[in-house]
Order: structure tokens, then C-alpha cells, then sequence
């Protein structure tokens, strides 16, 4: 009821010509290329949206930039939770660009590759209903659907899987041993059992095994590794988009992924995986400027022995011939005097403007509102959070503007009084209230829609200071080095205490590049690329003299964690005890929290920090 009362709003667009005209041209064979003009990000966000549930087919969204990507993505998302999805069970995608080139040296980072390996797996599944991607993505070539379909698997209770073979395919596509399993990307095997974390689940998986013979899968929650609940089959996605062989990436050198030795891997493009999709070209005179700039990188990047850009990207008139068998829409939200990827054969305008900013100012705000319910628009008020729920259905309440409330399926802490209100009546007119990540909102007066954020309305937590990025262990590492002497002890994670000499030049796969240089034991000496400085930290000692360097290769470092982990188990031991005790105590238990208590918290003006939220 509710997802049908907010798609019925969304689809006041299709009352525009150009819309119509749009869903016909995407609806009819053959290729078609379309323009459209005046509308906003947020409004070419709801376009789409509208068009993939009209149209029926699969979009393929193309930005300019990874930024705009990210951005379009989420906004696209948040319409398209808001309406209830297609039905297809696919939520909206985001594939996103390499960030280093082909000829650098170095391997993507893990985020950007278990994303890419997702989207991929999906996509040659044919599990896509709209992806959004920057041109960098889209140019980069890619594998045959086939090859991505083979990097993952499932598994069944009472299927056959040999453990050595399960261990080794989980390396293959990118999976870390760990113990214990906490995170996604890590597996751990413990006799008879393995736990696994795969991409997309909410817990991660624990499987016994006998013989080899799958028994049983559950999942289970990390903190406690209590069992949640049984599960007969489970999808095994892969963390990265190229397989890495039978000992997995660790061992493997930087940049392994773009080798030479793998052309069957760039045989195809982002295209020939979305078969049957449109192409929206989000402001396609900044794809042009984007696609100018990334083949300059290229070239500038690219050794004298090195193979050429494109064996790695599609060129720009590659790429524009391949849309010309595809049906596309340019979207640009200046003008239509664009003449990027050739002329259209239809040209529209679809007038689009930002609502007010109130930043604060309540009363201008629900006047603006109500004026626009008696004037018969589709008014929507989009919470970030259910705190903001609540506090804007007490504004409403206390200014009698008229309102109703969409709630999400599995809304935590809403009070009873909300839920008794939450649904959407079509004889009245009044203002919806709806649960959706959109900070930002805008006006089609075409269709008498609009759609007010949080952030126009109340005071915007843009202008608080945001927290700085979380560093890279190798940036902790770097801050270390600028008081590090040569002769300082140094901590490898892998082969343990060794002597710091300095940073050297060395030749890598016919490449120059700078190494840290560790002494170790009898003289032997390690060179660390600098891209794995995550590995190595500097010696905190508690004084006293220098610490005694290992062996490579020796038991010594083995065995100091072994000693260690079996110091910490026997702290957990007592921890354990002391914890017991205090639950066994009476103490003072405070009331649950209140919807007043939860609408003071999301009103706080700034973004907390990680560890902030990890704290409370």
C-alpha cells in the first residue's frame, strides 16, 4: 500500500510529453537516441528510476567522474527503495573505476576490487536493473560474462566439497585466512569446519564438514560465534575480479591484475555484459572531458615497453560506435546545444528546479509547504533517519499541516503512536512523509511533484566539520618514518623484529622502485615494496637494550606468537571471569530510550566520527 501510493506520485512524470516519448523510444526496437535538457541530478535520479519501471528494460547510467557516480547511486537508490523496487529483487548497482592505471605497478585497492568483482558477477548473471558507473569504469575492458559467472559458486548441504579444494578457490578469488572470521573476505578452517564471510550476507557462514561432505551451514554472529540460524544454500561471491591462482593474491606481485599474460580477461566490454540495456549519459560533454583526461594519464603512466592504452580501455570512438547499436538518452541539465556521441533525433526539455533552502526557519517552511497542497502537489518529505521521522511528524502535528507517513518494512524504534499513522490515504491531500537518504530535494512543476530533504529544511550539518578520512596503516607508518633512523628496530608481521637501513632503489619486473631495506639475523636482508607498509611497524619497546633481531625463515618469530596468543588467551580467561561476576551484580538498569531521547541524538549538527559511533 504504501510502495504503491509513492510509485503512483513518481509516475505523475510519465504526464510530461517527453517522458512519454522517452518510455516509447526505450519500449520499441532497435537503437534510438534521445536528448534531454533542464533536469537536476535528484531529478534525473527519479527519471530514472521511472523510466527502468515503465521501460522494462535494464539502464546502464555513465557520470563523468567517480564522485558524480557515488552520488547518483545513492540518490537513485533512495527512489528507488522509496517506490519498492522493480520487483525484480535487484537493487541499484555502482560499478567503480580502477584507481591506479594499467602501468603503475600496482595492484587496485581491495574495496574497489571486491566492488568491481560484485558488480561484475552480477552483471554476467544478468542480476542488474540500473548501474551506475563513472567512464573510466565503463571504457575499462573487461572479461566474458562466462569468466565472471565461474568466479563464484554456491554451496549446498550434503554437497561434496573436498577441504584442501574448498580452501584453495576461496584464495583463488581473493578470501584471507583469519581466525577468528570477522570480517567480509576472510575464511577460516578449524578441523572439519570452515568459516566464511562472503560479500552481500549479513553474518558470515559456518560449515561443517564430514568427510567431505557438507552437514550443516548456519550463520553466526562474530562477537559471540553463536549460531543464528540454518541455511540449506549460500552464494560464495568473489572478493576480486580476477582469479589469482592456486596459492591466491598474497604472494602475488603488485599490479598482477593487469599482466600481459591475461588478455582473455579485457576480450569484452562493460557493454557486451548488459545486453538489451539502455545508456542514460549523464551530462555527456563531461564524459568527453573525462575520457580526454584519463587517456592522457594513460599515455603519460605508460612505459616504453609497455602495451598500448588500449589494450586496456576502449577509445572514445570505439565506444561511441557501440552506442550507436544501443538505445541511448543524454541527459544534460544546462541546454541542449550539446553535440556530444552525435545529433539525437529527438530533443526535449523537462523543466526541473531546487526547492527552497529554510535552514532552520520551520514556520516559512511549512507555510511553503501547506501552499503547495492546496495548489494539488505531490509534496514529499524525505528523513534521513527515523529521529527525523519523528521530529517532522511533531512539526507537521503542531503547525496542522496535513500529513501522512511511509515507514520503512523493518523500521526499528518507531513509536506506537507512528505506526498506528503510517500508511498513505489517495483521497487526502496532505504531505508524505518518507524514510530516504536524499539530503537535497527538487521541483518538477511538470508533474506537480516535489521533494523536500532534510537538509532544506533544517539547519544543514554540511556546514559542521566533517571527520577526516580514516588513515591507511601505511599512513601510521609514514608518520613513524619521519623520526626513523636508520639502524631503529623495526616489527615485520610475517617474519618479526628486524633492523630499519633505509629506503633503496631497486629493479621490479623491469620497473624502478622504491623498497624499505630490513636487516635481519646472520646478516639476511628483506626488501618491503612500499605499497605493503602495512606489514611492517615501528618497535615500541618498554626500554632497556635492543631488541634481538630474528632469523628469516627462522621459529623464533613463530614461536614469540604463539607465546603471545597464549598470554592473551589467558587474559581473555580472566576478562571472561571478571565479566561473569558483574553479570551475576545487580545494578541500577536504566528506562529504554524515547522517541524524544532519539529526535535529540539525529538533531546533533555534525557527522561523528568511526570511532565515535564505535564507543557509543
Amino acid at each position: 500500500m504504501t510502495a504503491r501510493g509513492l510509485r503512483d506520485r513518481l509516475e505523475r512524470i510519465g504526464q510530461h510529453e517527453a517522458a512519454q516519448a522517452l518510455v516509447a523510444a526505450l519500449r520499441q526496437a532497435g537503437p534510438c537516441r534521445q536528448q534531454v535538457a533542464g533536469l537536476s541530478a535528484v531529478a534525473s535520479a527519479a527519471h530514472a528510476v521511472f523510466l527502468r519501471l515503465q521501460a522494462g528494460r535494464p539502464l546502464l547510467v555513465v557520470t563523468g567522474s567517480q564522485g558524480a557516480a557515488e552520488s547518483l547511486h545513492e540518490t537513485i537508490s533512495a527512489w528507488f527503495e522509496m517506490v519498492g523496487g522493480d520487483g525484480s529483487g535487484f537493487a541499484p548497482g555502482l560499478l567503480p573505476a580502477h584507481d591506479v592505471t594499467p602501468f603503475e605497478g600496482l595492484s587496485p585497492h581491495p574495496d574497489i576490487a571486491q566492488r568491481r568483482a560484485i558488480a561484475l558477477g552480477r552483471m554476467a548473471r544478468r542480476q542488474v536493473s540500473i548501474l551506475v558507473a563513472p567512464i573510466a569504469a565503463v571504457l575499462c575492458r573487461v572479461a566474458p560474462a562466462e569468466r565472471y559467472r565461474r568466479l563464484a559458486w554456491q554451496i549446498r548441504v550434503r554437497e561434496d566439497w573436498p577441504l584442501e579444494q574448498l580452501a584453495q578457490r576461496l584464495g583463488e578469488v581473493g578470501y584471507r585466512r583469519h581466525e577468528p572470521v570477522e570480517m567480509v573476505g576472510q575464511f577460516a578452517v578449524r578441523g572439519g569446519i570452515v568459516d566464511l564471510f562472503a560479500p552481500g550476507a549479513r553474518y558470515p557462514y559456518r560449515l561443517q564438514l564430514f568427510a567431505d561432505t557438507v552437514e550443516s551451514i548456519r550463520e553466526f554472529d562474530p562477537r559471540t560465534q553463536q549460531s543464528i540460524r540454518p541455511c540449506d544454500l549460500i552464494a560464495v561471491l568473489p572478493m576480486q575480479e580476477y582469479p589469482a591462482g592456486g596459492s591466491g593474491a598474497g604472494l602475488l606481485p603488485p599490479g598482477w591484475e593487469f599482466s600481459a599474460t591475461r588478455p582473455e580477461w579485457r576480450a569484452a566490454s562493460l557493454l557486451d555484459l548488459l545486453p538489451g540495456a539502455a545508456v542514460l549519459a549523464y551530462e555527456p560533454q563531461a564524459l568527453e572531458r573525462e575520457t580526454a583526461a584519463l587517456w592522457q594519464r594513460l599515455e603519460e603512466a605508460r612505459g616504453e615497453d609497455a602495451q598500448p592504452p588500449g589494450a586496456y580501455y576502449l577509445g572514445m570512438q570505439e565506444f561511441e560506435q557501440a552506442l550507436g547499436e544501443r538505445k541511448l538518452v543524454l541527459l544534460n541539465e544546462l541546454g541542449l546545444e550539446s553535440d556530444a556521441f552525435g545529433a539525437a533525433e529527438a530533443a526535449w526539455r523537462i523543466r526541473s528546479r531546487p526547492v527552497p533552502r529554510f535552514d532552520g526557519d520551520i514556520g516559512h517552511c511549512l507555510q511553503e509547504i501547506r501552499g503547495q497542497i492546496a495548489d494539488r502537489y505531490s509534496v514529499l518529505v524525505a528523513a534521513a533517519s527515523i529521529g527525523d521521522l519523528e521530529r517532522l511528524a511533531d512539526l507537521f502535528g503542531e503547525h496542522e499541516v496535513p500529513f501522512q507517513l511511509v515507514l520503512p518494512q523493518q523500521a526499528e524504534g518507531v513509536s506506537r503512536q507512528l505506526e498506528e499513522r503510517a500508511g498513505i490515504d489517495e483521497d487526502v491531500p496532505s504531505a508524505i512523509i518518507v524514510m530516504a537518504a536524499i539530503p537535497h530535494g527538487c521541483a518538477l512543476p511538470g508533474a506537480r511533484l516535489a521533494l523536500y530533504g532534510t537538509q532544506d529544511i533544517f539547519a544543514s550539518a554540511e556546514r559542521g566539520p566533517r571527520p577526516r578520512p580514516r588513515k591507511a596503516a601505511s599512513a601510521a607508518f609514514l608518520t613513524d618514518l619521519e623520526d626513523l633512523r636508520a639502524g631503529d628496530p623495526v616489527v615485520h608481521a610475517q617474519h618479526g623484529v628486524g633492523r630499519y637501513l633505509g629506503v633503496r632503489q631497486a629493479e621490479a619486473g623491469g620497473r624502478s622502485e622504491e623498497f624499505l631495506l630490513l636487516e635481519y639475523a646472520q646478516g639476511a636482508r628483506l626488501y618491503v615494496p612500499l605499497t605493503r607498509l602495512d606489514l611492517v611497524h615501528k618497535y615500541h619497546g618498554a626500554g632497556g637494550p635492543q631488541p634481538q633481531l630474528d632469523r628469516l625463515g627462522g621459529q623464533t618469530w613463530e614461536k614469540t606468537k604463539r607465546r603471545v596468543k597464549a598470554r592473551l588467551l589467558d587474559m581473555a580467561d580472566d576478562l571472561l571471569a571478571l565479566y561473569a561476576k558483574r553479570q551475576l551484580g545487580r545494578g541500577f538498569s536504566y528506562s529504554p530510550d524515547s522517541s524524544w531521547q532519539r529526535e535529540f541524538e539525529d538533531s546533533f549538527p555534525f557527522e561523528p566520527t568511526q570511532d565515535q559511533l564505535t564507543a557509543t
